[in-house]
């Protein structure tokens, strides 16, 4: 997902385009050879195509928005798209809402096309995306885009749907595991049939097994976090520096010390922090003597060091490599990506601690 280039804001939903994005532009290229009417008319379809593509995945964004949940971006695939959202919400009637909405969205829209094919007299039957006018095609390629979403296999819609029904039974975590057993299932089955068929099921298959995957290895490591709190496995008085540092001073203390993120504290108060993504472009960039206050992320959460790992997770969007921990106002650590993926891959420490207070205790005392 990081190969992806933005290309607008709607309904403050920023809008990206995978670079793969480009195979489907190359097919177009390749009409030309046929004819310039058959390349614009190939242009149009892709171009129609995606749009619906794009009502179906902001209706699952604008549905999870409503719940709470934040929706980082929409990113355009060639094999379709995908709403990225932080979390998915924890309430199993409010994950199916969202997941149902998408498959929804695309009915209403395969009615709306087919009804306009019939009412101005176009033949309806035999379903083709290839034939026909366009109407009819995009009603049809709609009622497809639903059917095979709710196929329940994780990440897809009808996985969420499964995910939210087990849920109820079993918990969220095994809820997981089963729905992405599930999944991966259905993913061999597709790659299988691609390998048969249509070499489009079998790209499809793959992303679906590393996407079924990706979620039962979530769940696991959710798991064996269970019990961990952030003080456990926190980077404990991190070098912290002033707003009004440079960006040469920071790296000459990234390279001493091994730190790479960096709390900016005013008079003993946390006030943001300077990712290392921010560090290293700007050192790369020769901005040395940018103060790293102009640099750093203000929006970041605040984490409590008695807080339970796993419910700090999701935090981890893309970008994110550290966040700051405090007691109250004053700065008492750091948790990073590498402390969080020690803890998902080792789990509980044999000796538990709430959050890390105990340590707390006996150097006070």
């Amino acid at each position: 997902m990081t190969w992806s280039v933005p290309i607008g804001m709607i309904l403050g939903i920023r809008v990206k385009v995978h670079v793969t994005f480009l195979v489907l532009l190359l097919l177009v290229v390749g009409n030309l050879y046929t004819g310039a009417r058959e390349a614009i008319e190939s242009l149009i379809w892709i171009l129609l195509v995606f749009a619906c593509v794009l009502v179906h995945e902001f209706s699952h964004a604008l549905v999870g928005r409503r719940y709470g949940v934040i929706v980082e971006d929409i990113v355009l695939l060639p094999i379709g798209g995908v709403a990225r959202m932080r979390a998915l919400p924890k309430i199993p009637s409010e994950e199916m809402a969202v997941a149902v909405a998408g498959p929804a969205a695309s009915l209403v829209l395969a009615v709306l096309f087919l009804g306009s094919a019939a009412a101005s007299g176009a033949k309806l039957w035999a379903p083709s995306l290839s034939v026909g006018s366009l109407a009819v095609r995009l009603g049809y390629f709609n009622l497809v885009v639903a059917g095979f979403n709710l196929l329940p296999a994780l990440p897809m819609d009808g996985g969420r749907v499964l995910h939210s029904i087990l849920a109820r039974r079993m918990g969220g975590d095994r809820a997981t595991t089963s729905a992405a057993a599930v999944g991966r299932a259905f993913a061999v089955a597709l790659m299988a049939a691609g390998a048969l068929w249509n070499p489009w099921l079998l790209i499809i298959g793959v992303f679906v097994f590393l996407g079924a995957a990706a979620e039962g290895g979530h769940a696991a490591a959710l798991v064996r976090v269970e019990g961990v709190f952030v003080g456990d496995v926190m980077v404990r008085e991190p070098v912290a520096l002033d707003p009004t540092d440079t960006v040469a001073r920071a790296a000459e203390v990234a390279l001493r010390s091994g730190q790479m993120d960096f709390p900016i504290v005013v008079d003993g108060h946390l006030s943001g922090l300077l990712g290392r993504a921010s560090l290293s472009h700007a050192a790369r960039s020769g901005t040395g003597e940018s103060l790293v206050g102009s640099l750093a992320r203000l929006d970041l959460p605040v984490l409590d060091p008695a807080q339970p790992l796993r419910d700090v997770v999701d935090h981890f969007i893309p970008g994110v490599s550290a966040l700051p921990v405090a007691r109250g106002e004053q700065l008492v650590g750091l948790l990073t990506v590498e402390g969080l993926t020690r803890a998902s891959m080792i789990g509980r420490p044999g000796r538990e601690r709430q959050g890390g207070r105990e340590d707390e205790e006996g150097r006070e005392g």
